[in-house]
């Protein structure tokens, strides 16, 4: 989960009452596999059986939850790759058959030979010796790799960003310490996590921000959104715009979601300091933990 949370925008939280549609994580007789999407219906499985507890594999199986088929049934396949039937399992077939146009859009992202929700050589395979499929291309002699179970493709890094309309500025923190610079004329989106039972303490030192200083007039001004939670839903902690001195915002629980908008390259630099410090406060402990937020 962290891993898709550390290349995209996506968010995995602990289920909470008003939460109606949420995956469970069990052990069903089809091993390693999920539904493709949300359901819309209730709780949704995604197992996780017998050898499936994997990194790469466990992070092939939320790629289906988040909404991704595997590479090799795209409409464009066959360009791409040669699908041997004869060495497929019996029964196994169904796995590779092509999807129909209504029901995959690649978002004009290249195949890709790379991607993590690639099937291997000889997934599935009737024998070991059995390639099932294998890439067209021959590049210095030999074939790209397929189903590798290492890491987000940057394929599929892309293609998630699209598919969630990512902010093309921001990204998920789970550190002790870090500083985020951000140029003017962007807006961004920066989830920054803490362990559970921790909370997140916001110190705005100074801020620079063309307009007028305190809360904002309207949606189109230059603002610093601090949120506290997981998404743009979240509750709202400040709303702040133009210069200003120092300020303090605490989270009440272990995640912040912060927004920027800047409409024009900033002419005064300003910086936010994030920190988790050593003090007691009611049911959390606070760990030291810093960031460091700069504008320029």
């Amino acid at each position: 989960m962290r891993h898709w949370e550390n290349h995209t925008c996506i968010s995995f939280v602990p289920r909470q009452p008003h939460h109606q549609n949420y995956i469970v994580f069990t052990i069903d007789k089809c091993g390693c596999c999920s539904y493709v999407g949300r359901r819309g219906d209730g709780p949704q499985a995604i197992s996780i059986g017998k050898n499936c507890d994997k990194f790469g594999i466990v992070v092939h199986e939320l790629g289906h939850v988040i909404g991704f088929w595997h590479e090799h049934t795209r409409l464009d396949r066959d360009d791409h790759v040669d699908i041997f039937y004869k060495s497929i399992q019996q029964s196994q077939d169904y796995n590779f058959d092509k999807l129909k146009a209504d029901e995959v859009d690649s978002l004009g992202e290249p195949y890709d030979y790379a991607s993590i929700m690639h099937y291997a050589r000889d997934t599935f395979s009737r024998a070991m010796y059995l390639d099932t499929i294998l890439p067209k291309v021959i590049v210095n002699g030999r074939r790209p790799e397929i189903g590798q179970r290492v890491q987000l493709s940057a394929g599929d890094i892309s293609q998630t960003r699209k598919l969630y309309r990512c902010p093309v500025c921001g990204e998920t923190l789970v550190k002790e310490y870090g500083e985020l610079r951000l140029g003017g004329g962007v807006e961004c989106q920066w989830r920054i996590i803490a362990a559970m039972g921790e909370i997140l303490v916001l110190n705005v030192s100074t801020l620079g921000l063309p307009g007028p200083v305190g809360e904002c007039a309207s949606e189109r001004d230059n603002f610093v959104i601090v949120r506290d939670g997981y998404y743009t839903g979240s509750p709202i902690l400040a709303k702040i715009c133009g210069d200003i001195a120092s300020r303090t915002i605490f989270s009440t629980g272990n995640r912040l979601f912060v927004q920027t908008r800047t409409t024009s390259k900033l002419s005064t630099p300003f910086a936010h300091y994030i920190g988790i410090l050593f003090s007691v406060v009611p049911f959390a402990v606070l760990f030291p933990t810093h960031f460091t937020l700069l504008f320029e």
